[in-house]
């Protein structure tokens, strides 16, 4: 009996396998011939023939075409992963807004929403906001043939990945809060929780601005400063899952305080609250500009592009300002580059819509610091997704979750099981 057990059990496994390294193939290839793929998976044909089988009869995959060759055979049938196999909802906790998105198995976005709020709201109303935005984007799937496949959120501070728990969220003030846990009472789904920056960090790696690298270092300059550092594809965690935190790299040991109560950090010079701060005192100052003290009154994602408005409409201070962070990220950066060494740095966050006018300065800044060998290998890019980068990784995770488990999700598939609300 055990001996049985072992051997179906070994035998899921070996399937399992199986189809991940035919699903992966189709992910990374797009288009894709039976043939290629048990050339790229070391299957034979048979086995090849089998598995696509399946995984079209469940809708995991559709036929798209015909490859033509040169020779007289008959022409190869193309493969794709089929974007309507699914849904994926991924979702965005910050310390201003929530959003959250509804994409098809391709991650092409079919809806989008958020809604604002500010870290005196407190948790309850925050977390009901959140929880409203998910539970509209459920209501936006009317095809109950294709279930939604699961949820990915992202989230500000550290992480315990393995646990799904927000240990500590500093701008929010935030400790210990389960989000598996506490999503898991509202939804029967897969539920991946990660630090905003790791996963902008793969979004951009998997789809954005680094699909075409494979060492990546994501900068993600919000009301804080973090960065997510992507190997092959793969997010590095550190020990205690919490590598990353450069916000807190000191710059100048006399600078100004951070929120973490140290002199000087990165996140103290840089980080929007810290942009914005500056202007506000150049303004009390008596320094004139387009922009006034009371549209920096009440901070958002949205104020930052105020300022960048003002620059372009030749505001001598914004531009100032903006040229002044610019030198102050690329300081940071080179202390970065020189340790890390990456292949390509990709700048995201609430900075978005302010980088073009600040990357030549960023450079220049890099350049003066950084050692030669080290920034010359390093592309320094501005993210593919602003501010949603997040959003993004938060769906790969799910995808990748789909690809890398596929017995688990071809089971939600066939029984066109839709989400249970508990």
């Amino acid at each position: 009996m055990t001996n049985n057990n072992q051997n179906a059990g070994d035998q899921s496994l070996l399937r399992n396998l199986n189809l991940s390294a035919v699903l992966s193939e189709l992910r990374n290839n797009k288009l894709i011939s039976r043939a290629a793929l048990a050339e790229l998976t070391g299957l034979n044909k048979a086995t090849i023939t089998r598995l696509v089988r399946e995984l079209i009869d469940y809708g995991f995959v559709k036929e798209v075409g015909l490859l033509s060759t040169l020779s007289t055979g008959r022409p190869s049938i193309l493969l794709e992963l089929n974007p309507q196999a699914g849904f994926i909802i991924a979702a965005r906790l910050d310390i201003d807004y929530n959003a959250v998105i509804l994409t098809d198995f391709s991650g092409n976005i079919i809806w989008r929403n958020e809604l604002a709020h500010t870290p005196e709201d407190g948790q309850t109303l925050i977390l009901d906001n959140l929880l409203s935005l998910i539970l509209a984007a459920v209501d936006q799937v009317e095809d109950e043939s294709r279930p939604i496949l699961g949820l990915g959120l992202s989230v500000p501070g550290l992480v315990d990945i393995d646990n799904g728990t927000l240990l500590f969220a500093p701008n929010l003030g935030w400790r210990n809060f389960s989000f598996r846990d506490w999503l898991g009472t509202h939804f029967d789904l897969p539920i991946y929780i990660n630090n905003e920056a790791n996963l902008a960090a793969l979004g951009e790696s998997f789809l954005g601005a680094a699909r075409d690298s494979n060492y990546v270092l994501y900068i993600n300059i919000t009301s804080g400063v973090g960065s997510g550092i992507v190997y092959n594809k793969e997010i590095l965690s550190g020990v205690a899952g919490i590598a990353g935190e450069v916000g807190h790299m000191t710059i100048d040991p006399h600078g100004p305080q951070c929120n973490c109560g140290n002199l000087g950090c990165w996140e103290a010079f840089v980080s929007a609250p810290a942009v914005l701060r500056r202007m506000r005192n150049r303004l009390k100052d008596g320094e004139s500009s387009l922009i006034t003290e009371e549209t920096l009154k009440h901070f958002s994602k949205h104020t930052i592009s105020k300022l960048v408005e003002a620059a372009e409409q030749g505001d001598l201070l914004s531009r100032e300002i903006l040229k002044e962070t610019g030198e102050y990220i690329g300081l940071g950066l080179a202390n970065l580059i020189n340790v890390l060494n990456p292949e390509r740095v990709v700048l995201g966050g609430y900075l978005s819509p302010a980088y073009p006018l600040m990357l030549e300065e960023i450079k220049n800044s890099v350049q003066a610091r950084a050692l030669e060998w080290a920034w010359r290998g390093a592309d320094i890019v501005i993210a593919h997704f602003g501010s949603d980068a997040s959003l993004m990784g938060a769906f790969t995770t799910i995808h990748d979750h789909v690809l890398s488990y596929p017995i688990e999700t071809l089971a939600r598939l066939g029984e066109g099981e839709q989400v249970e609300r508990r």
